[in-house]
């Protein structure tokens, strides 16, 4: 919480390497990390360590791990596990990616919820690399879509980017009008 602290204050191009699994305590709160006027412009590096009972709730907005990574920004070798994020625009990891997503793992619930709807088991948005990551949670996007502008995936919901090497065996589910 103090990492995402510091992005969102204007710190926005910090380092972090996570030396061992974290479990997030039950209801602790959580905004991502990187929003539109603080994008996360750093390296997170996950050595492989596994984030558990992440939970995010933000009905009206963006939810996820990460809000928005820049060009410059890497997310790696991250594990998420028993995570629930729920919101307008939810993402197991990132909700706008402009660098690179690598490495990473997501076992949790994805919902996107409401008009225009989007849900990504990793990756809302993809503007740039998503490569050797993996989902199994299960990802649902619940609302009416306005010129058919629903979206739900596996891995990415809305790719303009490049997708590599990456799997999902979690259910994708997309409920609505138009959806």
């Amino acid at each position: 919480l103090e990492f995402a602290g510091l992005v969102n204050g204007g710190k926005q191009n910090q380092h972090a390497e996570l030396t061992k699994d974290i479990d997030v305590p039950e209801g602790a709160s959580w905004i991502p990390i990187g929003e539109e006027e603080n994008v996360y412009q750093g390296v997170f590096n996950g050595n492989g360590n596994t984030i558990r009972g992440l939970h995010v709730l933000r009905t009206n907005g963006i939810a996820g791990l990460f809000g928005e990574i820049s060009s410059d920004a890497v997310v790696e070798n991250v594990n998420l596990e028993n995570s629930c994020i729920d919101g307008k625009f939810a993402g197991g990891l990132v909700v706008y990616n402009y660098g690179t997503v690598s490495g990473c793992n997501s076992a949790g619930e994805v919902n996107a919820n409401g008009e225009w709807s989007c849900v990504g088991g990793l990756v809302v948005y993809n503007y740039g690399t998503v490569s050797n990551c993996s989902n199994v949670g299960e990802v649902t996007a619940n609302g009416e879509a306005a010129f058919g502008l629903i979206g739900a995936g596996g891995i990415v919901a809305i790719n303009e980017g490049i997708v590599i090497s990456c799997s999902s065996a979690g259910v994708v589910t997309a409920n609505g009008e138009d959806s």
